[in-house]
C-alpha cells in the first residue's frame, strides 16, 4: 500500500487498517512501557493517545509521515516519557533548617531577656508602667 493510500485510509478510520496497526505495533509499545515501570493499561492509553495525536496532526496537515510504524512508536515513547516524568518521585534527604542547639540557645536567650524585662519593669513608677502598658 502506498503512503498516500495508507494515510487516507487512516484518516477515514478504516477498521481493517486500524486493526492492522494495532496488531503490528501495540506489542512493541507495550513492551517498551511495561519494561519502564508501566502497565498494560498505561500502554493502551499511550497507544490510543498517540493515534489520536497523529490523526489530528495529519488532518491539520502539520506532518508528513514516511514510516508510520516508526513515527507511531516514537510518539508513544515521547508520550510515555512525559507521563512517567509527571509521576516520578524524587527522594530528598530532610535537612533541618535550624539545629536543635541553636533553637535551644535562642529559647534560653529570649527567656533571659523576658526575665530581665519583667525585673526592670517592676522598678518603674506607676505612671511609666501605665504608659508602657498602653503602648505595648
Amino acid at each position: 500500500m502506498r503512503d498516500d493510500d495508507f494515510i487516507r485510509q487512516f484518516l477515514e478510520g478504516n477498521t481493517k487498517l486500524l486493526n492492522s496497526i494495532y496488531e503490528k505495533s501495540f506489542k512493541y509499545v507495550q513492551h517498551y512501557i511495561v519494561s519502564r515501570d508501566g502497565t498494560k493499561k498505561d500502554a493502551e492509553d499511550i497507544f490510543h493517545n498517540a493515534l489520536i495525536l497523529i490523526y489530528v496532526k495529519l488532518k491539520e496537515g502539520r506532518i508528513n509521515i514516511k514510516a508510520f510504524d516508526n513515527y507511531l512508536f516514537t510518539v508513544c515513547k515521547n508520550l510515555w516519557k512525559r507521563e512517567s516524568a509527571k509521576h516520578r518521585v524524587t527522594k530528598l534527604e530532610v535537612i533541618p533548617l535550624v539545629s536543635e542547639e541553636l533553637d535551644k540557645a535562642a529559647f534560653y536567650l529570649e527567656h533571659n531577656q523576658w526575665e530581665l524585662y519583667k525585673e526592670k519593669f517592676e522598678l518603674l513608677s506607676a505612671q511609666c508602667k501605665e504608659i508602657l502598658t498602653m503602648v505595648f
